[in-house]
Order: structure tokens, then sequence, then C-alpha cells
């Protein structure tokens, strides 16, 4: 049997986060991660963490280094927070064996798309991701979370829209998919990211000083794939690039009402 097919005994353990070591040799640096999880601290969360108890009685953090860290900041901010986590713990580990644990760990784990993690939040009865889904296909956009995918007539970018839609508002976010479901009906591309930010962009430069009917009967002649080849001849942000491209696309079709582009920059 090779060595990274062993079964190493292992254990079910209760232990106190405080006596948890990492090894830097192998493991990741903490990151501003751990801050957040222990700001909005719920003990529910920290799941059950693999450790390695050396041969001299230590413990070391092979997955959940950054739970245990937030667990250590939670109950410095809150002394009543306790200290335990559970643990499974596995005896006869070398730190090359840890190692190797660690990298198979993460090279198995695949985190949740933006479409998974929100449909699981939907579930949960978040009351932001409702609203979100409600105002998306209010605008006749399709927002599937269990059939996400780059389909005429569906949301396709649901990071960057959901960002919109907490930046900007509900009723500004609606105004962006309506104008945009309006110019190119629902096309699968002038619903991606892209486009989104492009389109909030442009409602940010001009606002009221739009006239929005005549700005969407003009672009209704321009082809989508025409604005995406303009927008990756620019340099920037991809939606100033995209805001560029529709703006020049606009003006290009029209001789009265033009919009000045230096607003966009």
């Amino acid at each position: 049997m090779s060595k990274e097919n062993v079964i190493f005994d292992n254990e079910m353990k209760v232990v106190n986060a405080e006596l948890i070591s990492s090894d830097m040799r192998y493991q990741r640096q903490v990151s501003g991660r751990v801050k957040k999880i222990a700001s909005d601290f719920n003990p529910n969360m920290v799941g059950c963490v693999i450790l390695s108890q050396r041969d001299d009685g230590t413990y070391w953090v092979v997955d959940g280094q950054h739970r245990v860290r937030a667990v250590i900041i939670a109950h410095k901010n809150d002394p009543t927070v306790s200290l335990k986590v559970n643990a499974l713990v596995y005896h006869g580990m070398t730190p090359q064996d840890e190692a190797e644990m660690f990298a198979k760990q993460h090279d198995n784990t695949k985190a949740p798309s933006k479409p998974e993690f929100f449909k699981a939040k939907m579930f949960a009865g978040d009351e932001g991701i409702a609203a979100f889904k409600k105002a998306t296909e209010d605008e006749n956009v399709i927002c599937d979370f269990s059939n996400a995918g780059k389909k005429d007539g569906y949301l396709v970018c649901y990071g960057a829209a959901y960002e919109i839609f907490k930046k900007k508002g509900e009723i500004e976010y609606r105004n962006i998919l309506s104008i945009l479901v309006e110019i190119w009906d629902g096309d699968k591309n002038s619903l991606s990211g892209n486009f989104l930010k492009g389109m909030s962009l442009i409602r940010e430069a001009y606002g009221s000083n739009m006239n929005m009917r005549y700005f969407a009967e003009r672009l209704r002649k321009v082809p989508i794939d025409q604005i995406e080849r303009h927008a990756k001849t620019l340099d920037g942000p991809v939606g100033r690039r995209y805001a560029l491209a529709i703006v020049t696309a606009y003006n290009d079709k029209t001789k009265v009402k033009k919009l000045d582009k230096s607003k966009l920059l």
C-alpha cells in the first residue's frame, strides 16, 4: 500500500482552540476572512475541524485554520464564547502527511457558485436574496438559481447583478435591467455582468439627462457583438469599457442628443 493510501488512526474529540497550532510550512496565510467570521460569530458554523496530534501531544490544524482563529478572536471579544471546537483528530501523521492531506482536502473542495450560494440563502429564508430574485423577475428576466447558465432571457452573472442591487437599490437595479431588456430583448449576452456594469455606469453618469426611450430606440439597431468587440479594444475596468462602447454605438446612431463620453472617464 502506498503511503498516500495509509489509513491513519483517528477519533472525534473536543479541543481547546488555543491549544491548536498552524504549520506555516504548508498552511495558507490567515486572511481577513477570519475577522469577518469572528465579527458575525455563529458557533453552529464552526463545524468540525481536522487536526493532527503529533507524537509530542501537540495539535496541528490540517483543515479549519480560519475557523479556529475566528473562535479565539470571538472569545477575546466575548469571553462567554466557548473556546472548545469539535475536531476529527488523526494520529501518527508526520508534518509531510499533514501537508498531503491539506493539499488533497483543498484540491477536492469546490466553493459553491454564486447561483448555488443564492439558492441556499433563498431556502434559508434570506429576505435580501428573495427581494433580488423578485426584482429581477419583475423585469421579465428569469432568475433561476437551480438552472443558471448563459441562455436568452436568463440572468447570467448573479454576483455582479446582486452587487448592483445592493449598491444602487431595487428601483435603480430594475431600471438597469429594464433598459437592457428593452434594447436587446433578453439576449443572453446583454444580461451578463459586463453589460450590467456598463449600463449601471451610464445611468450614474447621465441619469436624468437621458431620454431612455430614445436611447433604447437608437441602440436596438446595434448588434450586441459589435459592442463586445469594441469593448475588448478599450483599456480600463470592464464596466467602463462596456459603458464607453455602448455610448459610442449610441452616438454613432444619432445626430442629436449625443452623450459626452468624457463623463465616463
